[in-house]
């Protein structure tokens, strides 16, 4: 295909004049044909030495690339016969651009441009007919190093290839990126020309980058056996699994912080839900086993009005296992509650691990919560809250696991002392048992005084 001197468009070959404007096509894209059909060789591959080995293979392009800044950018090394950008259905880049010379002083001009910046994007510049096989038959991935774990914020292919050109040539940089928000996808690939840079890269594992411990392994390791697997196994043996942390208040940088007062952090992953809020769990890998028992110690802890679990990755027997001691569940409660009031108030039993107070889709209480507390004694305290007054209504306080068995939502018939009793309707819905039982204490001696409520 040819480009259009006139408007740019992007032309068959097979066509000697430009669809949108009528320009014939360029007298040195003729010669060429012609040179090839005398060669005997078919298109582009006669004597003028058309074709792929007139031609540059472009890689390591920002998605948002055009022919018109490629064909600027490779302009400056000589006249150029066509650019190409295949794209797939999407209208994103496949990956590579392909861009062809009329002579072999430009395009080994253009070759000279292997690893240098374009949009401060690295790019690789080789040969079409270059087939790739350097070092001996070494494969892409052979060649190439795998970065993880690194701070994704303010990160380009520039500053990786800063950090790894003293290990030796690096033929290009690839940080693959999301589509819909250009954000990183958490790993950057750094092909090499040697085989003995690709060792030096790997003598890069685990140090510092930009403040964060990095992971540099060969890319071909996750083709081998033991390669993967093996690797996930290590790092779960210094990885600790964080719960019970206040979602809407807490961030990788304070989690880091926390964890780093006690011993050294590789790094925090905090997975967050589609709202942008975490999930409720934190992964963070420790440098050693040493560090994993030291970060395991605040297992119980205060933090932020909450209590931290701290547990070992590797721990499988914590693995979907909920602990459940000292906890009740509360219910009768009136739709307008609240979680942070339920932790004031049962607060006021003993030192709180976790409250949860489920709401319907309209954010309304669903009228039961769970509490639980650190020891027995604050648990029993909150059990002698059962059948009592709270917010508007009579709640039902049990230890979980021992209201199983009754029936889901159904709460103990209640019953008064026997003797003479009175019924007393048309109450206004705001009047509680204290409230009546002073406005009939100047009748007489009152042993019991309730005012039903609806569950509604």
């Amino acid at each position: 295909d040819w480009n259009c001197p006139s408007c740019g468009a992007s032309v068959f070959a097979s066509k000697n004049a430009c669809f949108k404007c009528g320009t014939e096509k360029p007298a040195h894209l003729r010669a060429e044909e012609g040179k090839g059909k005398k060669g005997g060789k078919g298109k582009g591959k006669g004597g003028g030495g058309g074709g792929d080995d007139m031609e540059v293979v472009v890689k390591g392009l920002p998605n948002d690339t055009d022919e018109f800044s490629l064909q600027n950018f490779f302009g400056q090394c000589g006249e150029i016969t066509r650019v190409s950008l295949p794209r797939g259905k999407d209208g994103c880049l496949k990956g590579a651009a392909f861009v062809g010379f009329v002579t072999q002083e430009g395009l080994n001009k253009a070759l000279e441009l292997n690893s240098s910046f374009f949009n401060n994007f690295c790019i690789s510049v080789r040969l079409a007919s270059d087939k790739i096989e350097r070092g001996g038959k070494k494969s892409n991935d052979e060649m190439t190093v795998v970065m993880r774990d690194f701070p994704f914020e303010g990160v380009d292919e520039a500053m990786i290839n800063d950090y790894f050109k003293t290990c030796g040539e690096v033929v290009r940089v690839n940080l693959p990126r999301h589509k819909e928000d250009g954000r990183i996808k958490g790993a950057a690939f750094i092909e090499f020309m040697r085989e003995e840079d690709v060792e030096t890269a790997l003598l890069l594992n685990g140090s510092e980058f930009m403040g964060e411990i990095i992971t540099v392994r060969k890319a071909s390791d996750r083709e081998k056996g033991g390669g993967k697997g093996s690797r996930r196994e290590r790092e779960d043996a210094v990885t600790i699994v964080v719960k019970g942390f206040p979602t809407e208040s807490t961030d990788e940088e304070l989690l880091r912080s926390t964890f780093a007062a006690v011993a050294q952090v590789v790094r925090v992953n905090l997975p967050r839900g589609a709202d942008g809020l975490p999930k409720g769990t934190a992964f963070i890998q420790m440098g050693t086993d040493e560090d994993v028992a030291r970060a395991c110690e605040l297992d119980n802890s205060p933090f932020m009005n909450a209590t931290l679990s701290v547990h070992r990755a590797s721990d499988k027997s914590n693995k979907g296992k909920k602990n459940d001691d000292f906890t009740v569940v509360v219910r009768g409660l009136a739709d307008w509650v609240d979680e942070a009031s339920i932790k004031a108030d049962f607060s006021q039993c003993g030192d709180l691990r976790r409250a949860s107070c489920p709401s319907n889709g309209e954010g309304k209480c669903k009228g039961f919560a769970y509490v639980q507390y650190k020891n027995e004694e604050s648990m029993k305290k909150a059990l002698e809250w059962n059948n009592t007054w709270y917010k508007g209504a009579t709640i039902t306080v049990e230890q979980l696991g021992e209201e199983k068995g009754k029936g889901k939502g159904k709460k103990k018939k209640e019953k008064l002392p026997e003797g003479p009793t009175i019924h007393v309707s048309s109450l206004s819905y705001d009047v509680d048992d204290e409230m009546l039982k002073a406005a009939f204490a100047a009748c007489g001696e009152i042993v019991a005084c309730r005012v039903l409520t609806s569950s509604k």
